[in-house]
């Protein structure tokens, strides 16, 4: 739910001319959207400063720009707390790296490293790999224990 007080057509006219808007006129900080520019610059990512809000309802903020810019991912950051949507990365990357943006009170400094980290975000397939394989082994050491135990009562 777009909380009443969010106007998205504002925030998307703000977005076509750079790329970090304010949801409120008096949040405006130009050397903090200075600062946010130079981040994103190179990326197609869209920082949007709130105020405070719930996580969901920035998430809907943000997925409500990211569908109608042609941005790949939007980051909301509020006081304490803050949501990013992406259709260019992971959903675990998106998660991983926002508790990275949520950690770091300097918003410039936590969009910097929720980028890097999202950007450089990758599965170890090999250790999702030997999980599987330990799970399958131990549900037939399982089944076959339980069979054998089975076998001996009919003796």
């Amino acid at each position: 739910m777009i909380p009443a007080d969010v106007d998205i057509s504002a925030l998307s006219r703000q977005l076509e001319d750079a790329p970090v808007a304010f949801t409120s006129p008096e949040m405006v900080d130009p050397v903090l959207a200075e600062q946010l520019r130079e981040v994103v610059a190179g990326e197609s990512a869209a920082v949007i400063v709130s105020g405070p809000g719930s996580p969901v309802h920035l998430r809907d903020v943000g997925q409500a720009v990211l569908d109608g810019m042609d941005f790949s991912t939007v980051i909301v950051r509020g006081p304490g707390t803050g949501a990013a949507v992406s259709e260019e990365h992971s959903r675990a990357a998106i998660e991983t790296s926002r508790n990275t943006l949520l950690a770091e009170p300097d918003y410039v400094v936590g969009v910097a490293e929720f980028l890097s980290e999202a950007n450089s975000f990758s599965v170890n397939w090999a250790a999702v790999s030997a999980v599987i394989v330990v799970c399958a082994v131990a549900a037939t050491l399982c089944v076959w224990w339980s069979a054998r135990g089975q076998v001996q009562e009919l003796d």
